[in-house]
C-alpha cells in the first residue's frame, strides 16, 4: 500500500498496513477497495471483508465515489460493518455495470 510505505512502512499482508495507517493517523476506520477483489473495512478495531460482485464492467466512472457515498451514509446509522460493506459494494457495482457516473 503506497501510504504505509511513503510513511516508512511495508508489511506483506493489507492488514498490517492499514493497522500502521490507523494507528499513525489516529484513524478509526478505513477501507481499502479492491476493484473486482472487493474491500477490506477496518472498522471498530475489527476488520470486515467483502468479495467483489461478479458483473461485467462498463465503465468505472463514479464507482468509487458512490461505493464510498453509500459507506459513509451506512455507516453513521447501521453499526452492522457487514451490512454496510455488502450495500457499498453492492452500489459500486450497480454504476461501475452502466456507462457514465450516473446510470439511468
Amino acid at each position: 500500500m503506497l501510504v504505509a510505505s511513503e510513511l516508512g512502512f511495508q508489511a506483506d499482508y493489507p492488514e498490517e498496513n492499514i493497522l500502521f495507517i490507523a494507528e499513525n493517523t489516529n484513524t478509526k476506520a478505513i477501507c481499502v477497495t479492491r476493484g473486482k477483489h472487493g474491500s477490506i473495512l477496518l472498522w471498530e478495531n475489527s476488520f470486515y471483508y467483502r468479495k467483489g460482485f461478479m458483473m461485467k464492467v462498463v465503465g468505472t466512472a463514479g464507482a468509487g465515489d458512490s461505493y464510498l457515498a453509500a459507506l459513509i451514509a451506512k455507516l453513521t446509522g447501521d453499526k452492522e460493518p457487514e451490512k454496510v460493506s455488502d450495500f457499498a459494494s453492492a452500489v459500486g457495482a450497480i454504476i461501475a455495470s452502466h456507462p457514465g457516473a450516473n446510470p439511468k
